[in-house]
């Protein structure tokens, strides 16, 4: 895969933000079972000091469902947090990871914290 030496960072950057993002999947899904409930999404944003409604924890599940089964995929996860950015090639990527088990990175409280306020 050739790339430009101006788009290489910015894609390591991007994937950066996508490794992070998986890694967030993995704190939500607090029964490791590769989905996220509602209950798992109202509870970490709220461990994590968010005063958060249960209204407010079902319209972010409604949006982010696009399948309506109830559960957040970790493909529903990323697309809800991605669909902003521009992946470029990382789009493939994506499309390939749609297990936790895909894709092996760490992640602090403060990125958590991040990402949870751009659930908010």
């Amino acid at each position: 895969m050739a790339h430009s030496g101006s788009s290489l960072p910015l894609e390591n950057e991007t994937l950066s933000q996508v490794l992070t993002l998986v890694e967030a999947f993995r704190a939500f899904d607090s029964d490791d079972d590769g989905q996220i409930t509602g209950a798992e999404l109202g509870g970490i944003l709220r461990s994590l000091g968010y005063n958060i409604s249960e209204q407010e924890v079902d319209a972010m599940m409604r949006e982010a469902d696009s399948n309506r089964d109830g559960l957040l995929s970790l493909a529903e996860f990323l697309e809800m947090n991605t669909k902003d950015m521009d992946l470029g090639e990382l789009a493939g990527f994506l499309g390939t990871a749609t297990t936790i088990e895909d894709v092996d990175i760490a992640i602090d409280v403060e990125d958590l914290r991040l990402i949870a306020q751009c659930l908010l």
